[in-house]
């Protein structure tokens, strides 16, 4: 647990926790059955979170305030893209280059391993005993943008590549492993659609349809909705 919290910070997680496991209780009294229980590790006040895997690591980042100009009531901040792995308090910075700001953070396994875009951008962070690497995916030909979908437990990314974000019209979805490398999906016989997220085990989501990774060609379309069921009573409009 780290020490460098402060008293009203402290008082207030401690509000939402009681909160929380005053849910939990009454949930697992409602159901018959014995609420799960959960031990708090605290971050640092700069510090959030945006992903957790299994084992309990989490990406996040943390906010410092740069600069701050005494004639306009605001300031400058400063993000730096981290990870917490289980049990430990100590963040570890993920290396990103100079000069591209915009990052996001689309996946992550249970061995770690992290992707997501910077700027137009596909890449992997890869654990080691250190820190992590950096891996740029690269581009599919006739293509200048590249956007993630997701990260199996295999190291495997899916997502596509385009030449505009409009739409994404000429959109190729793409594969990229360790061992292999950035791949094509549609030579694979899969379809020219753009993956939406990917499971633990590779199994690729589209908008109606979906595949498994390791049964090339095959693709399965999605269960009807359930009767009654439309997309104003889902929230729709």
């Amino acid at each position: 647990m780290m020490k460098n919290i402060n008293q009203k910070s402290y008082r207030y997680l401690a509000r939402v926790s009681l909160l929380s496991f005053a849910g939990l209780f009454a949930h697992g009294f409602v159901n018959n059955a014995l609420a799960a229980t959960y031990a708090i590790q605290f971050l640092p006040d700069s510090g959030y979170g945006s992903l957790m895997n299994d084992a309990g690591d989490v990406v996040g980042g943390i906010t410092k305030i740069s600069s701050c100009y005494p004639r306009y009531p605001s300031c400058y901040t400063k993000n730096t893209l981290a990870v917490w792995r289980h049990g430990k308090a100590k963040a570890i910075p993920l290396p990103v280059p100079d000069g591209l700001p915009f990052i996001t953070v689309r996946g992550m396994n249970s061995a770690g391993w992290i992707a997501g875009t910077i700027s137009d951008q596909a890449v992997v962070w890869e654990p080691n005993t250190t820190g992590y690497t950096l891996h740029n995916l690269g581009l599919l030909p006739g293509n200048t943008i590249a956007r993630v979908a997701g990260i199996d437990d295999f190291n495997r990314v899916v997502g596509y590549n385009t030449i505009t974000d409009i739409a994404a019209p000429n959109a190729a979805p793409f594969l990229w492993d360790p061992v292999n490398g950035l791949s094509d999906l549609t030579v694979q016989g899969f379809p020219n659609d753009i993956p939406l997220a990917i499971s633990p085990n590779g199994t690729v989501a589209l908008t109606s349809s979906w595949y498994q990774l390791d049964l090339p060609g095959k693709v399965n379309l999605n269960a009807p909705p359930p009767p009654r069921l439309n997309r104003r009573s889902v929230g729709g409009n």
